[in-house]
């Protein structure tokens, strides 16, 4: 049985092969919380980061806890750099080298996290 991964994977690989594939990014939801870098765009490649500081440990676990567990429910990861009490994360679709629908819906979910937590 093949991962759903490996399927992506290979779908991205044909989108890629076969037609242009951009994703369109404005509307983006960027919000700011109190201690913390709004999301930015960076380059090479292009991706999604933000720095979040956390100033309650006990949010900051439970934030760790539920982003890996929608990590695996979408088995989508983004590089994250965890070091209380920072969080850095970076996300974009590895395997196009480029931000798709999956890593706006994953900054999406990160601030309906922090929202939640807040």
């Amino acid at each position: 049985m093949r991962k759903v991964s490996g399927l992506m994977n290979s779908y991205f690989q044909r989108k890629l092969l076969t037609e242009e594939f951009s994703v369109e990014t404005k509307g983006l939801p960027v919000k700011k919380r109190k201690g913390s870098v709004g999301w930015e765009k960076k380059e090479d490649p292009p991706r999604f980061y933000r720095k979040i500081k956390f100033t309650d440990h006990d949010v900051f676990i439970n934030f760790v806890v539920a982003l890996l567990q929608y990590e695996d429910k979408v088995k989508h990861n983004a590089k994250i750099i965890i070091g209380y009490p920072e969080i850095v994360i970076q996300v974009w679709t590895h395997g196009l080298e480029d931000i798709t629908n999956l890593d706006t819906k994953y900054v999406q979910e990160v601030n309906y996290l922090l929202d939640e937590l807040a």
